[in-house]
């Protein structure tokens, strides 16, 4: 377990550095200076906070990987192949929830639950299908579905809280209304403090999936 840590700034980095390319490439769109382009930027930032839940519950998968990966080297190379494994499961789910959300906001919810433990369950279990992966993530928010709910509805909350506190942090005292700098401002910031955050709530969600006994 020592290798955790390590292992987890490693792929922060890794995180971080495509965060920011990504930032750049929606920050390079050409400069405008009307109401338009300032909500835009907003709006990409927002996106950005609201979506980051899918990268953080797949990157899980590498979180719960590393916890068998002795020494700095193995431990990264069992956290890239974890968060490889933890891709197509996480997919699935994501796709599972998004029909269900389309059908009803409830279902949605309810699945997005349920399939939060995929990723770390994918990490965990390698040489398993996805399908086994999905199942494990069911059985274990089943049993452990108090834990589950705050899990999902904390990382959810706390990626809002970022994008919140990025905006008015962006906001200067005495502007009558944002302007683009500002605008541009927040995305990045949005984009680095996720980047900072994600590894820290995938290390949450593997925690919670590995401490408790699963039922199978």
């Amino acid at each position: 377990m020592k290798s955790v840590p390590i292992a987890v700034g490693l792929y922060a980095l890794v995180v971080a550095v495509a965060s920011v390319t990504m930032g750049g490439l929606i920050l390079a769109s050409p400069a405008t200076v009307d109401a338009t382009a300032v909500h835009a930027q907003l709006r990409v930032g927002w996106i950005i906070a609201g979506a980051s839940w899918i990268l953080q519950l797949a990157l899980a998968g590498a979180a719960t990987a590393t916890a068998t990966g002795p020494g700095v080297r193995r431990a990264l190379l069992a956290g890239a192949t974890g968060l490889g494994r933890a891709v197509v499961p996480s997919a699935i789910a994501l796709i599972a929830v998004g029909l269900g959300g389309v059908a009803l906001v409830v279902p949605g919810a309810i699945l997005l639950v349920l399939l939060a433990f995929t990723g770390a369950a994918a990490g965990a279990e390698p040489g398993q299908p996805p399908a086994a992966a999905l199942r494990a993530s069911v059985a274990f928010t089943r049993t452990h579905w108090r834990d589950a709910v705050l899990v999902v509805a904390a990382i959810i909350a706390a990626d809002l809280v970022i994008a919140l506190a990025a905006q008015l942090a962006v906001v200067r005292a005495g502007t009558p209304k944002l302007q683009l700098p500002e605008a541009r401002a927040f995305t990045r910031l949005v984009v680095l403090a996720l980047a900072l955050a994600s590894p820290i709530a995938a290390t949450i969600v593997a925690r919670v999936y590995t401490r408790e006994p699963r039922s199978a």
